[in-house]
């Protein structure tokens, strides 16, 4: 079973399937970089077997027609981000510290995700990316105050009682 933020922070059923399927199989190769972004789970409600798609809330990207900035952030694996096991479980790691530019952005953010590009079996879009995990910042930010935003490092445990068939 996954652990859950709370409530309402999952990793998402396409999470899963990559850790499990795919991270922690020695014949497949780790993707070399996961995306950040941000989003506000209170107006999204997002539910586990949710992914990208469903996500409405996030800011506004940066466009020539637009006068705002916000993209998601890209982080590589190994360096700013990596899984791993530990005492018979796994963990997700953000290891760094993005720094978003969100000038010109109106919106007000809750939360972050992770996104992760891979062909998906759990999800009605095969190829990615699909959610990895969802998780909450330590408060409301209000983007319009600010022109850059830095997120602190993020961290997902999984219980790993699962046998080799990915059942509990």
């Amino acid at each position: 079973m996954a652990e859950e933020f709370n409530e309402d922070y999952y990793i998402h059923t396409t999470g899963e399937e990559v850790l499990w399927r795919h991270f922690f199989a020695e014949d497949v190769t780790k993707p070399e970089t996961v995306e950040i972004g941000f989003f506000d789970q209170s107006e999204n409600h997002l539910e586990k077997d949710s992914d990208v798609e469903d996500i409405d809330t996030e800011p506004l990207e940066a466009s020539e027609d637009d006068d705002v900035s916000y993209e998601r952030q890209e982080l590589e694996f190994g360096a700013d981000f990596d899984v791993y096991h530990d005492d018979g479980n796994m963990f997700a790691e953000i290891s760094s510290n993005p720094t978003f530019d969100v000038e010109g952005n109106r919106e007000d953010v809750l939360s972050y995700f992770v996104t992760i590009d891979f062909d998906s079996d759990q999800s009605d879009q095969d190829e990615g990316p699909h959610l990895l995990w969802t998780g909450p910042l330590d408060q409301r930010y209000d983007l319009h105050k600010m022109d850059e935003f830095t997120m602190e490092e993020g961290r997902l445990g999984i219980d790993g009682a699962r046998d080799n068939d990915g059942d509990e």
